[in-house]
């Protein structure tokens, strides 16, 4: 077996490349319960800021629930490399290239995108030089338009962040993450000292971004993958639509969903039973709907 190169910095930083935020898939990348913290390892990782020995060990057991994918990622075609690496993600065996100890590393904040991919999160975990600078950028970005949707700047000064499996409480601004908030965040992010997921820098998807410049878009979405692969339709509204709610919930009975922890507003299975009802209460209540619903 041939010896893996890569470290596993290098791994989480692929990992984290192929997360769009469950916007158009689901399944590559990490999963949704991994995705906060893999978010903010890649950033710590990409930003050439060195885990601490606690993170390191975090990296490793959520590398581990992937291993097939990472290696496929990492080996370049390789198909020799690509056994060595699954086998030493699944083992344990592929270390950091850098750690320190806990104690030792460097205090930062972040900003990283959310698990639905709706917003990027400002996360503040350290000192802000210039705070009132800061705040001036968060409201420069909130006098913003994307299409019809007005940029609103959601502050929270108790939000919970999972570190290394660990809650932990902090400051948060939520920011919509679209291509016209997108160098904005980016900027006030380089400006007053956020390390930056590199999810962020790679933007939203172009179809759901063209789409949520009306208040009401709706797109399929892909979970799983291979023969498992199952498609849903996302209603995302601006605001809520009470008429829209209760036909969703008449009309679909089981076949949707609605978590108030996720940043997405409606998701309904999409099928042979389900496209043609889909596809109308679309019409009704004219949504921007993704050219694939008509397929």
């Amino acid at each position: 077996m041939s010896k893996p190169k890569a470290g596993l910095e290098a791994v989480v930083i692929a990992l984290a490349s192929q997360c769009d935020g469950a916007c158009r898939r689901d399944g590559r990348g990490f999963s949704r319960a991994d995705a906060q913290e893999g978010a903010r390892l890649a950033a710590l990782a990409s930003s050439g800021l060195p885990w601490s020995a606690s993170d390191a060990k975090r990296a490793l057991e959520m590398a581990a629930r992937h291993p097939v994918q990472a290696a496929a990622l990492m080996s370049g075609g390789d198909e020799k490399l690509q056994r060595a690496l699954a086998a030493a993600l699944r083992e344990g065996k592929l270390p950091p290239l850098n750690t320190v100890e806990d104690a030792a590393q460097k205090v930062y904040s972040l900003a990283s995108v959310s698990s639905g991919g709706r917003n990027v999160n400002f996360w503040r975990m350290s000192w802000i030089e210039d705070l009132g600078g800061f705040l001036a950028a968060l409201k420069a970005i909130s006098g913003l338009r994307h299409g019809q949707r007005r940029i609103r700047v959601v502050r929270n000064k108790a939000a919970e962040m999972t570190m290394n499996g660990a809650r932990k409480r902090t400051e948060r601004w939520e920011v919509p993450f679209n291509g016209t908030t997108l160098p904005h965040i980016v900027k006030a992010a380089r400006d007053y000292g956020f390390t930056l997921d590199p999810a962020v820098e790679a933007g939203p998807d172009p179809l759901v971004d063209r789409l949520r410049r009306y208040s009401k878009a709706c797109w399929l979405r892909e979970e799983g993958s291979g023969k498992k692969t199952v498609k849903s339709a996302v209603f995302d509204l601006d605001k809520a639509d009470p008429d829209f709610s209760k036909a969703v919930k008449e009309g679909f009975k089981s076949r949707f969903s609605c978590s108030p922890s996720d940043d997405w507003n409606w998701i309904i299975e999409w099928g042979p039973e389900t496209k043609d009802a889909v596809r109308d209460l679309a019409r009704r209540f004219g949504f921007a709907a993704d050219p694939a619903m008509r397929d």
